[in-house]
């Protein structure tokens, strides 16, 4: 349906959203440590992302889409 559509839509997007984002964050935690960010601490990371105003919008996906 155009809802399921949608929301597949939205999910991709968020999962995109979430990909590059925490790619960034561990080239820059690289090019400042020398070393690789634990995905433990990104995963950690991801709640906070949904308090803030410009990413509360990833709170209407689904945190456990594979």
């Amino acid at each position: 349906t155009a809802e399921q559509e949608q929301q597949l839509r939205f999910q991709s997007g968020a999962r995109r959203f979430v990909w590059n984002w925490a790619l960034g964050r561990k080239n820059s935690y690289y090019k400042e440590q020398g070393k690789g960010l634990l995905t433990s601490l990104l995963k950690a990371e991801l709640p906070k992302m949904k308090d803030e105003p410009e990413t509360a919008w990833l709170k209407g996906g689904d945190s456990q889409a594979d």
